[in-house]
């Protein structure tokens, strides 16, 4: 018995101590009510939106819900991420469509980073260029 909970644990510390660079699209009300806030403070601005929450996660929320009359509605139809060395890339692809009805379009959508190490720089590129953060907060 004792050599079975030793293995189960392990199993436990290798699988804690291996991580890996990896992204998920999540729903921002399965967020904590600071990323929700800050997600919803930012809602009237299209762009990327940065949020830090605790060492190794980051969350994006790409907005183009925002749509004046007579423009192209905007929404995401790519999402990933990579790294290279002590640099974080973010990529994204944004498109245009005159079709504001159709449900199947993402025009806001919140990824969550899970990071594999620190990075001291993170970058975002929309469309294979280079852009800025909106708005970037987190605690």
């Amino acid at each position: 018995m004792k050599k079975v909970m030793s293995f189960f644990i392990f199993v436990l510390l290798l699988t804690g101590c291996s991580s890996e660079l990896t992204f998920t699209a999540i729903e921002i009300a399965n967020t904590n009510n600071d990323v929700r806030t800050f997600f919803e403070s930012v809602e009237d601005t299209n762009g990327a939106h940065l949020y830090f929450d605790e060492d190794r996660v980051i969350y994006v929320m790409l907005n183009g819900k925002n749509v004046i009359q007579g423009e192209n509605a905007i929404n995401f139809t790519d999402f990933s991420v990579d790294s290279d060395g002590k640099i974080l890339n973010i990529h994204y692809i944004e498109e245009e469509t005159e079709n504001y009805s159709d449900a199947t379009l993402k025009h806001q959508v919140v990824y969550k980073i899970q990071k594999d190490k620190q990075y001291e720089t993170i970058r975002s590129f929309k469309n294979g260029n280079e852009v800025s953060f909106e708005a970037v907060s987190g605690n």
